[in-house]
């Protein structure tokens, strides 16, 4: 009974770890899905930054009239800057989550390992004890039907016993009969030669 409530308290264990490790593993996903798109953001506004720049040199080239357009570029490039800055700061979070749960799964795999181990030991045992409770069950039975034999055997020896006990009995009254019997003869005996 200890080692299947042990073995109960093992899968039990397992099946907790088992749902941490999924938990984990969606939240792993999860961040991989985000930091994948932070990536296809930064690459979106690089190149955006990129065509940008490209556009202040082709118009400061021209005349004071493209000023404006340059100015316009211009902020909308500090912008892009500032998101691209913002994606690879949430990048390197996503990516130091990835980390820590990644550590955190490969954690509970190993203690899944331990406790699947510890489980089959104790299968094992119990196994074992149940082989042993079976010869000791069948050891039993064949010791009750000895015992049977036996009480038999000694209802017969006790009813003979108690046959001769009585034929003991009869013929010691006999002898009793008979010793007085012969008592009395001789005191008859006895008076007459007197």
């Amino acid at each position: 009974m200890q080692y299947t409530t042990l073995s109960m308290k093992n899968t039990r264990l397992i099946m907790n770890y088992t749902t941490l490790s999924m938990k984990n593993t969606r939240l792993i996903m999860n961040y991989t899905t985000l930091s994948m798109k932070n990536t296809r953001l930064i690459m979106k506004y690089t190149t955006l930054s990129m065509k940008n720049t490209r556009l202040i040199m082709k118009y400061t080239t021209l005349s004071m009239k493209n000023t404006r357009l340059i100015m316009k570029y211009t902020t909308l490039s500090m912008k892009n800057t500032r998101l691209i800055m913002k994606y690879t700061t949430l990048s390197m979070k996503n990516t130091r989550l990835i980390m820590k749960y990644t550590t955190l799964s490969m954690k509970n795999t190993r203690l899944i390992m331990k406790y699947t181990t510890l489980s089959m030991l104790n299968t094992r045992l119990i196994m074992k004890y149940t082989t042993l409770s079976m010869k000791n069950t069948r050891l039993n039975m064949n010791y009750a039907r000895l015992n049977m034999k036996y009480t038999t055997f000694n209802m017969k020896y006790t009813r003979q016993c108690m046959k001769y006990t009585r034929l003991n009995m009869k013929y010691t009254t006999l002898t009793c009969m008979n010793m007085s019997r012969c008592i009395r003869e001789f005191s008859d005996c006895r008076w007459m030669r007197e």
